[in-house]
């Protein structure tokens, strides 16, 4: 599987269209609110309505978002943002 890597500023509203080397569609996500990103009729197959809802609202500081579902339920809670730490400073 090909991959891309885009970098998109926390306040850029981005969608995107996840497919394998054959076309097929495996998901498609919106980050930082997501409009005016609106897949539908998007890509090749086109993608449908009943594959895409719901966006993630902010990626603010943070290192971007994850799919966290093992099986597509074409929402937005497929997808999360990471868990983010604070280390102490100190002495090791």
């Amino acid at each position: 599987m090909g991959s891309t890597l885009l970098s998109v500023g926390s306040a850029t509203s981005q969608g995107f269209i996840i497919s394998d080397l054959g076309g097929n569609i495996s998901d498609v996500v919106a980050i930082n609110g997501g409009t005016p990103f609106n897949p539908v009729g998007t890509g090749t197959p086109a993608v449908t309505a009943t594959m895409w809802s719901g966006n993630i609202a902010s990626s603010s500081s943070t290192a971007g978002i994850r799919r966290t579902a093992f099986s597509d339920s074409n929402t937005a809670t497929d997808w999360m943002l990471p868990v983010q730490l604070t280390l102490p400073t100190g002495n090791l």
